[in-house]
């Protein structure tokens, strides 16, 4: 009966006493996920953004605190991490956190992924793992709160869709160090879609490698379906400062697939290659100061390629040394193995201002490769050194020379230079109208560094120059050290010109006719020039009233101030007038060169007397009674003078 009291009491305790239900707050944050862009295609690397939902549940509780409703709905230290098992990714991202979560939506967190590049098309489930903890229960009446940690996993739609991917399946680079060499990239379509209107650019952030003019070109392939392959080039340039490590470069594709446009790059690794390098291991000049030579240069191939086509080109950094008048020349070698020598030899000229001290020339090859490709190699230096300039002296000069005449210009010429001369001739280079030269040149053979030796050069005088001290103009043709033929400076002489002068004196013997009667005419012919005469032809002219029956004569030979008679006979006709009658004459003969000559014409006067006059008539002669009388006259003087 007591215990019947008992559970009564209890029964009322309990119907007075308000449950939890009417007094609590329960309940809990309801999570959901997805992806904002679920899309993604075999073998792309992207970031998908999670959003992460929060559609919070309140339970039971009262309704006049809202804020504790907000409570035990709010995810607090809320992580999220996205698996990858038993779906084509690999997530490249570990557990995100989120913090504090109440009722709504966090904002979108960046998951790094790579598709697999045989990922089957088609829709996965991706398992997203939370874990939070929340207030599942607070009492409205002493505020005491019942804490709970939950993981759940979260499922999340991802689609994979059909496309194309690309992949580098072969790289054939052969780039060298300061040089421009042809890449070709095999790229594979590895996806399941066709790509079309396909373009394959290549580019290089960095200045030391760059491709086509600039940081990037592009190649238009078309369509490239799956499992096919191409292969593109590029023009790749490495500079001289670039290392021999890898370089980064990217190839982004730009396509369609089932009529998306579509972007996807790959990394690919080019690695410059040691330049290839020729050594100058020895150079030679002949070459003096305004003078013409040549440079030869001996080059090794340092490796480490074979080339084909290969050039040497020389070229000077100074005005006072150059190849012909250019700057530089370039000889053609052809193939070219390494530490294989080739020498090569080029035309040099220095000018009148150059120095004897060294110049520097640099040698550059350029040449083709293996693959064809064109490159230069680094320039290297070599230095030439011109010799002193050639130089010559003229001196004792003197001359032959007289007006209307032939004779020398003489002189002695010595090689005052440092080297050997060959076949060195002396020129006559004056330009006159009264003097010209019978020979331009005369030679004197080979001159060593200060040998002397004398010319001769045969001029003619016209009868129209005047006498007197004339300046010349001669120089030295010579061939230098690298059997080139040259011309010295010109030299100024002087030498005396001598007054016209005949080659023969003449002195007349019987030089009257009677007028229709003939006589003997003696000519002393005396040779006064300076040499000998040989072959000496003697020959008179005669003209009416005078007329002559031997008008030639001939002396062998008169050496220089001898005389030798001549006879010719002349007659006068008898209608001849009582006077001075001229006859003329001229010399044909041999100097002593050997050379024939004619000499000027000569006037000789002879007298036509009267046909009584020297006759043996019985009349006294003329002369004697002149003399007589000039005696009487003289006697009779005298006898007055005495008286």
């Amino acid at each position: 009966m007591r215990y019947l009291r008992l559970l009564v009491a209890l029964v009322v305790v309990l119907s007075v006493v308000p449950g939890p239900g009417a007094a609590d707050v329960s309940g809990e944050p309801e999570l959901d996920a997805a992806f904002t862009d679920n899309t993604v295609t075999p073998g792309e690397e992207t970031r998908l953004e999670l959003q992460l939902i929060n559609r919070g549940d309140v339970d039971s509780g009262s309704t006049r605190n809202p804020q504790l409703a907000d409570r035990v709905t709010t995810a607090r230290g809320l992580t999220a991490t996205v698996q990858d098992d038993d779906v084509p990714i690999d997530v490249r991202a570990g557990t995100k956190a989120v913090g504090t979560l109440p009722e709504g939506s966090a904002p979108p967190l960046s998951v790094p992924i790579t598709v697999d590049e045989d990922a089957t098309p088609g829709t996965y489930t991706v398992d997203v793992d939370v874990r939070y903890t929340y207030t599942s229960q607070i009492d409205d009446n002493d505020g005491d709160e019942t804490q709970r940690t939950v993981s759940r996993t979260v499922p999340v739609t991802l689609e994979i869709e059909d496309d194309a991917s690309f992949d580098v399946v072969a790289v054939d680079s052969a780039v060298r160090v300061d040089s421009t060499e042809t890449v070709a990239l095999t790229v594979e379509n590895g996806g399941s879609a066709a790509a079309t209107d396909l373009a394959l650019a290549l580019e290089s952030p960095s200045a030391d490698l760059t491709v086509g003019e600039g940081a990037s070109a592009t190649r238009a392939v078309g369509t490239l379906d799956p499992g096919e392959r191409t292969t593109v080039e590029y023009e790749v340039a490495a500079t001289a400062t670039a290392g021999s490590g890898n370089y980064a470069t990217t190839l982004t594709a730009e396509y369609e697939a089932d009529g998306v446009s579509r972007v996807a790059d790959e990394t690919v690794a080019l690695a410059p290659e040691p330049q290839q390098e020729f050594d100058v291991t020895n150079a030679t000049s002949i070459v003096a100061v305004d003078d013409t030579g040549t440079v030869t240069v001996e080059l090794r191939n340092a490796g480490p390629l074979t080339v084909d086509d290969a050039e040497v080109r020389l070229e000077s950094t100074s005005e006072q040394l150059s190849f012909q008048g250019s700057e530089s020349a370039t000889r053609f070698v052809g193939s070219w193995a390494p530490n294989e020598t080739q020498t090569v030899t080029y035309d040099v000229s220095a000018t009148e201002d150059a120095e004897p001290r060294d110049y520097t020339l640099s040698a550059t090859v350029a040449y083709r490769d293996g693959d064809g490709d064109t490159a230069t190699a680094p320039s290297r230096s070599l230095g030439v050194r011109p010799a002193p300039e050639q130089t010559f002296a003229v001196s004792n000069t003197s001359a032959t020379l007289a007006v209307g005449e032939e004779g020398d210009l003489r002189g002695t010429v010595t090689n005052t230079g440092e080297r050997s001369v060959g076949n060195a001739v002396v020129q006559f280079t004056s330009e006159s109208g009264t003097v010209t030269a019978i020979e331009t040149e005369a030679p004197v053979g080979t001159l060593a560094p200060g040998e002397s030796a004398n010319f001769a050069v045969p001029l003619e005088v016209a009868s129209s120059a005047e006498a007197g001290l004339k300046q010349f103009s001669v120089a030295v043709q010579y061939r230098n050290a690298d059997d080139q033929q040259q011309q010295s400076d010109t030299f100024d002489v002087r030498a005396d010109v001598g007054p016209d002068t005949d080659a023969f004196g003449l002195d007349v013997t019987g030089a009257s006719v009677p007028a229709g009667d003939s006589t003997q005419l003696e000519v002393e012919v005396t040779n006064t020039g300076n040499e000998v005469y040989t072959g000496i032809s003697a020959k008179l002219f005669a003209e009416d009233p005078l007329s002559t029956g031997d008008d030639e004569a001939f002396v062998s030979q008169l050496e220089p101030g001898e005389s030798e008679t001549v006879v010719f006979n002349v007659g006068a006709g008898s209608g001849a007038l009582v006077k001075t009658y001229p006859l003329s004459m001229d010399f044909q003969y041999d100097d002593a060169d050997g050379d024939t000559i004619t000499s000027d014409t000569y006037r000789l006067p002879v007298d036509v007397t009267n046909d009584s006059e020297g006759g043996d008539d019985g009349g006294l002669p003329v002369l004697p009674l002149a003399v007589a009388a000039l005696v009487v006259v003289a006697i009779g003087l005298y006898a007055y003078r005495r008286g």
